[in-house]
């Protein structure tokens, strides 16, 4: 009986042990590969990181993928500067950002003495009003990509975000200790090295990226280019001309045509997303901020090509909904006429020709409204 008792003891140990040592090489292996991730994981990884948003500032600009290349704070806040208007601006764009993320971003990291006082800009879009496979990548980057945060089961509200399935909480749970297993998309295939968040990428040049043949060498044009994002965007404010892998300042105007099979894509409507795109305003407001919730069309082609401004389109309706229950100046919109084709780098994504007019866009409507202010 005593040989079976220590035999137990030193197998509970022996397991123990060999946890731990795995435990310790899975955090150490993530960190490694995370580097070799295509661009939106990296950035989100990455971004996900920062512990700067205690900060005293000014404006709070929260969005995806489309606002990491629509807006340059650092011209923003020029601008603002200029004349004489408080210029301390929080940037925190997100590949394929959606509302589930921004809320409960907002509800982790902010606490109402941060939220008070502050306005909030949140980029909405076709792509965060309807149902499309970005949706999908968002959960997939959020749950790879992201912080590992236990509120996620403490917190019924933040784990009907995310973890909406038996399958999806428990493999959530177990990366605590092994996170390199979310570095799978099949946790039984050890040849997905990466989860599945690239989608086609719209910007044609980039179709022989995605056809590469050998996998090492693809892997190292990954980071290669996520050495690129770590110098010229994460350490520079995190405004990105969105794909392109070149340092230049000048406005490259270029024209990208659509995939005709795409038109659909942002027809079928979501209304969870709409819920939470509310609660996302009721919760600044409630903890005594306020907000605008601010649109960057889609390129002209495209904007017509996606039917975004058909009364039927899940973008008018969420529109729609959000006009019921917030008063018409917390939206901003850009009318699609302001642009040329040749103003985005693709179907959604503005270059900096595009941004500059956004950003020239969002410095008058603060400088108008701080004037309003003023005169009342």
């Amino acid at each position: 009986m005593k040989f079976f008792s220590n035999s137990l003891t030193r197998s509970i140990s022996f397991l123990l042990l060999f946890l731990i040592i795995n435990s310790f090489f899975s955090h150490a292996l993530y960190r490694s590969l995370v580097s070799y991730a295509d661009k939106s994981s990296y950035l989100w990884y990455e971004i996900s990181l920062r512990n700067d948003f205690d900060r005293d500032y000014d404006y709070y600009f929260l969005g995806d993928s489309q606002l990491m290349s629509g807006i340059e704070p650092e011209l923003l806040a020029k601008k603002l500067s200029a004349n004489d208007i408080p210029s301390k601006i929080f940037y925190f764009p997100r590949p394929s950002e959606q509302p589930e993320g921004i809320y409960y971003y907002l509800k982790t990291h902010f606490t109402q003495k941060q939220i008070q006082g502050k306005m909030f800009y949140l980029n909405i879009s076709p792509i965060t009003f309807s149902k499309n496979a970005l949706y999908e990548t968002h959960r997939s980057l959020f749950l790879n990509f992201g912080n590992w945060d236990y509120r996620l089961f403490v917190d019924s509200e933040l784990r009907n975000l995310y973890l909406t399935n038996a399958s999806l909480f428990l493999r959530y749970g177990f990366s605590f200790l092994f996170p390199s297993i979310m570095l799978q998309s099949d946790i039984q295939s050890i040849l997905k090295i990466f989860p599945t968040t690239t989608l086609i990428d719209l910007h044609s040049k980039n179709v022989e990226h995605y056809l590469e043949k050998n996998p090492f060498h693809l892997l190292g044009k990954e980071r290669e280019q996520n050495q690129f994002l770590q110098t010229n965007v994460l350490s520079k404010n995190y405004y990105w001309e969105w794909s392109r892998f070149q340092i230049d300042s000048n406005c490259i105007k270029e024209v990208n045509r659509l995939d005709p099979s795409l038109a659909f894509t942002f027809m079928q409507p979501r209304s969870k997303a709409w819920e939470n795109w509310g609660k996302i305003g009721k919760y600044i407001l409630a903890n005594g901020g306020d907000f605008r919730f601010f649109y960057i069309p889609f390129s002209p082609e495209s904007n017509v090509f996606f039917q975004n401004d058909s009364d039927q389109s899940p973008f008018r309706q969420g529109i729609s909904f959000l006009t019921k229950n917030f008063p018409p100046e917390k939206l901003i919109f850009m009318e699609p006429s302001v642009f040329q084709e040749n103003d985005y780098v693709d179907a959604i994504h503005p270059n900096r020709c595009g941004a500059q007019k956004i950003t020239n866009f969002i410095a008058e409507k603060i400088k108008s409204e701080t004037n309003a202010i003023h005169y009342k």
